[in-house]
């Protein structure tokens, strides 16, 4: 019966999942999931909010994370201003410290302003980092269109 209803959530949790692109530097997720967009590029409205959640693993004890937005438009890098500074808020599934081999889920919040122009293409990627040691935990990269 368990292994029943595990492999049932994991085809819903891969039907859930979003394509997404690696870093250079840094490890992929696990899983990336944008939510109301399973395929790239993702298509958002103004005033709305992106929903993503990114599982990732770590290979060593981490107490704490700083995650990074950039948006690249035009071969121009643009960092995007994240209201929380301390990625350790916002697991979903677990809390800080993590141990080597812990699994965690990270729930990302981008909202749509005013102030993004309508556009197409831009790819954004966001990473996970150490805050004490400046190690990229996990980086990824999707491509969204604005309207």
């Amino acid at each position: 019966m368990i292994a029943i209803l595990l492999s049932a959530a994991l085809l819903v949790s891969s039907s859930l999942a979003t394509d997404f692109g690696t870093c250079e530097s840094g490890a992929a997720p696990i899983g990336v999931r944008v939510e109301g967009c399973d395929a790239q590029p993702c298509t958002f409205e103004h005033g709305g909010t992106v929903h993503v959640e990114v599982d990732f693993s770590v290979d060593h004890d981490v107490s704490h994370m700083t995650p990074k937005a950039v948006a690249s438009v035009f071969g121009v890098d643009v960092n995007y201003p994240l209201a929380e500074k301390e990625a350790c808020n916002s697991l979903i599934n677990s809390q800080c410290p993590l141990e080597s081999g812990d699994v965690a889920t990270y729930l990302l919040e981008l909202p749509i302003t005013a102030a993004i122009p309508s556009i197409e293409g831009i790819v954004v990627s966001l990473s996970l980092t150490d805050s004490d040691n400046d190690d990229v935990l996990a980086c990824f990269g999707v491509e969204l269109n604005v309207s």
